[in-house]
């Protein structure tokens, strides 16, 4: 992240960091956090190479992820399977 974003809360601009991404998105809705993993499908389609798949497999090995982060990406995946999704779907 640059050192010049930042977020306006009320009256007061913080630092974006990693925390506050997350303290956003778990004050998102259900629709809104649907829509931040459409929005990550979307970017990461313009990635080259292995893309997300790459990305995923850095952060699984970086010494920052803790245990309780790799369950939260566990629980993503085990949630996230295709019995859920629609036939005729317009996944991309």
């Amino acid at each position: 992240m640059t050192d010049d974003t930042m977020i306006l809360r009320g009256k007061t601009l913080y630092d974006i960091t990693p925390e506050r991404i997350a303290e956003l998105f778990c004050a998102m809705g259900s629709d809104e956090q649907a829509r931040f993993f459409n929005h990550i499908a979307e970017i990461a389609q313009t990635w080259k190479a292995a893309g997300l798949c790459m990305q995923l497999q850095w952060i699984t090995e970086d010494d920052g992820l803790t245990l309780a982060g790799r369950r939260v990406m566990q629980y993503i995946g085990e949630y996230s399977h295709w019995g859920l999704v629609p036939r005729g779907s317009d996944y991309k």
